[in-house]
């Protein structure tokens, strides 16, 4: 039971975060992939500095609703706009173009194309059979629905995202068949970088 709910909170994290047709004019390469795992732990500690120093300064400026990565449909393009407030954007440009990047979009852009094919790949190894998913996504949804100890904008937010699941995974062009494979040799690495995020 722990486990079943565990795959839909997965779901409900990863399948929703990018549609399917926006990812396929955006090609993933080897490369890439290479250059982004390599870059993210730099990026990630100058982020932590960076957001531990704007939070002792009253003036600074920082967007706190969109430093959730559940909460967005674009994490990395996300992470980007966030860094984009920070003193130390400079340092966070050398790192992407040091890191093989030609620019910070490019770095956010194929970071957001990462997370979507790793979402792929979970989605294709918990969920062979799609129909399932549904079943439990739908099942998700009515419990929201029915929910009175939330509030009705977390609600409102958790609905939106769960039908948009749901109507993404109902789409015939959505498979992510090239994307799995190209991701999944780096599958681990991922996993690890994630997990020394949380």
């Amino acid at each position: 039971m722990k486990s079943n709910l565990k795959l839909v909170v997965l779901g409900i994290i990863f399948i929703y975060l990018k549609s399917f047709p926006v990812l396929a004019q955006n090609k993933l390469n080897e490369a890439e992939i290479e250059h982004f795992i390599n870059s993210l732990p730099q990026i990630y500690q100058l982020l932590m500095q960076s957001d531990s120093n704007s939070q002792a300064l009253p003036n600074a400026k920082y967007d706190t609703e969109q430093s959730n990565i559940e909460e967005s449909f674009m994490p990395m393009t996300d992470m980007l706009n966030n860094a984009k407030l920070q003193p130390s954007f400079t340092q966070f440009k050398l790192i992407v173009h040091n890191g093989g990047f030609s620019s910070p979009d490019h770095w956010a852009k194929t970071g957001d194309d990462i997370m979507n094919a790793h979402a792929a790949y979970y989605r294709k190894r918990n969920y062979p059979d799609t129909s399932q998913l549904i079943i439990d996504l739908e099942q998700k949804l009515s419990d929201i629905k029915s929910n009175q100890f939330i509030s009705s904008e977390q609600k409102n937010v958790l609905i939106n995202k769960l039908e948009k699941s749901i109507e993404l995974i109902n789409d015939p062009n959505y498979n992510g068949e090239e994307y799995i494979s190209m991701i999944s040799p780096y599958i681990e690495r991922l996993n690890s970088l994630f997990e020394e995020f949380q």
